[in-house]
């Protein structure tokens, strides 16, 4: 909806694995009101690489964040 301004937060929790890469991810919690935008943001977050360790997995908690700058949307569009 263009009339509609964009913001929001996901939160995510993923569990990391030696090789660097992601055995499991999940979506704590969402203000974006848009299930598939999430999902979508969650496959790709999903295929991040991280740095290989010796063993063990880590589990980490972070947030994303969006809005919409309005002042750069528009200086852009306009170059």
């Amino acid at each position: 909806n263009p009339d509609k301004h964009f913001d929001g937060e996901i939160v995510f929790r993923l569990t990391i694995v030696a090789d660097g890469s992601i055995k499991d991810i999940q979506i704590i919690s969402s203000t974006t009101d848009y299930t598939e935008f999430n999902e979508e943001i969650k496959k790709a977050v999903s295929r991040w690489k991280f740095p290989k360790v010796k063993s063990g997995e880590t589990v980490v908690t972070f947030p994303v964040r969006f809005y919409e700058n309005t002042e750069w949307s528009s200086s852009s569009q306009s170059k």
